[in-house]
């Protein structure tokens, strides 16, 4: 089981890398040959590749702020939360195969429950965890910068 998480864990890894690298495309040139050229570092407003610096940086998986603080905080958040949230759901369909597959073993299946519970509890705790830091830190306390 361990060695199925560490796979999963090294995979992801990999993706995020894959994912936050610099788009690239080929250029034609006069002979038809074809270049391998950066087609944008920066983010326009529309989202758009651009070399003009906008504090923003282009990948694939959407536009970066790096200037902003608070902004960079909340798309760390965003795609940490769908990533856990992802996990998760990996680890609910890994936990639901182990207990169709167990064959009535009972080893099998308390370690598929127990999977499947540790999965819930993680969700629940993602979900209520989010939503009671944006109840007391916007709501309650009203801390400058956690607002809308």
């Amino acid at each position: 089981m361990k060695k199925i998480i560490f796979i999963i864990l090294f995979s992801l890894f990999f993706l995020f890398l894959f994912l936050i690298s610099s788009t690239y495309k080929i250029s034609a040139n006069g002979g038809g040959k074809g270049k391998l050229v950066e087609s944008g570092v920066f983010c326009d407003d529309n989202g758009n590749p651009t070399n003009d610096p906008t504090g923003k940086i282009y990948t694939a998986i959407g536009c970066i702020p790096v200037e902003n603080t608070q902004e960079f905080v909340k798309f760390l958040l965003t795609w940490g939360l769908g990533v856990a949230g992802g996990v998760a759901l990996l680890l609910i369909i890994v936990a639901g195969y182990m207990i169709m597959t167990s064959s009535g073993d009972m080893g099998k299946l308390k370690a598929g429950q127990e999977l499947l519970t540790a999965a819930l509890m993680g969700l629940a705790l993602l979900l209520f965890g989010a939503f009671f830091l944006r109840l007391i830190g916007v709501e309650i306390l009203q801390i400058p910068g956690f607002g809308s």
